[in-house]
């Protein structure tokens, strides 16, 4: 079987695809940091069972007003999206951002609780 085309990838590479699947996703995400960044937000949402009801459009205009692809990460000081209420699942006018550590405080804390 053909190998990936990456230089150092030892990976199969897909049917009539020149690299594997592992190196293709990344090199999209590289070509695409917004539109892969929200289809990662909307498949995480699918698989919690959240309603996403979010349109690209909404999507592009909270990353530019909030600039969250330039600090977006796994850092404590990185951007996280947060829903508000989080019954209400990832809806226009319930994301906001906030830091990675401040996410990962508040879990399952009410608004009143625990606001930033």
């Amino acid at each position: 079987m053909a190998k990936c085309s990456i230089k150092f990838c030892r990976k199969p590479k897909a049917p009539h695809r020149k690299l594997c699947y592992r190196c293709a996703k990344k090199r999209y995400a590289e070509q695409n940091p917004m539109y892969y960044s929200f289809m990662v937000l909307r498949q995480n949402a699918k698989r919690r069972g959240k309603v996403f009801l979010i349109s690209w459009n909404d999507y592009r205009q909270f990353c530019f007003a909030t600039h969250y692809l330039n600090r977006k990460g796994k850092s404590r000081d990185s951007f996280s999206i947060d829903r508000i209420i989080n019954s209400r699942g990832y809806v226009p006018g319930n994301l906001r951002l906030i830091t990675v550590a401040e996410n990962s405080a508040k879990s399952d804390k009410t608004v009143e609780a625990y606001p930033f």
